[in-house]
């Protein structure tokens, strides 16, 4: 297990803004027991990471949970399947049609998720990572303290290079 390691002064941010866990708790509508200690953590690190120049705790916080609901979501939902793609036989189905859905958005679930993975790891991950979150250009320039027109020349590039990944 690895464990995080804060600093006097850190240890003191999250105590001063254990409230933030509360507050994103609400807005999402989440359940505390489910999600309690995984916003802890992530409030930790969001201390840890932060940089005050770039916007709030609350802000940066919010947008790490984001992204963490994301893709615990995405984990809770690959745990339902087994056997490389199919559900559990104890699911029920109503007919052939609805197994066939269900195979083939897990395939495409594999499909984003690769491809998601390689974008977030380049050299634009935090870009992506905040538009696939629904942040609009103005925010993300705003938070990265880059210009709009940067960010928008970025995603362009993106989107440029998946369509040309996506070209067979």
């Amino acid at each position: 297990m690895r464990h995080i390691k804060l600093t006097e002064e850190q240890a003191k941010i999250v105590e001063d803004n254990i409230a933030l866990t509360y507050w994103y708790l609400g807005l999402k509508g989440l359940d505390p027991e489910e999600w309690w200690d995984l916003l802890a953590i992530e409030l930790c690190k969001s201390v840890i990471h932060h940089n005050p120049k770039k916007g709030s705790l609350a802000n940066y916080f919010k947008m790490r949970s984001d992204f963490l609901v994301i893709k615990q979501n995405q984990k809770n939902k690959a745990q339902k399947r087994t056997n490389n793609g199919m559900y559990d036989l104890d699911d029920e189905f109503t007919n052939d049609q609805e197994l066939i859905q269900l195979s083939y958005d897990y395939n495409e679930d594999i499909l984003e998720s690769i491809m998601l993975q390689d974008l977030l790891d380049g050299e634009y991950g935090d870009i992506i990572r905040l538009k696939y979150m629904g942040y609009t250009q103005s925010e993300i320039s705003e938070y990265l303290g880059v210009s709009q027109s940067q960010i928008s020349k970025i995603l362009k590039k993106v989107r440029d290079d998946l369509d040309k990944e996506t070209v067979i």
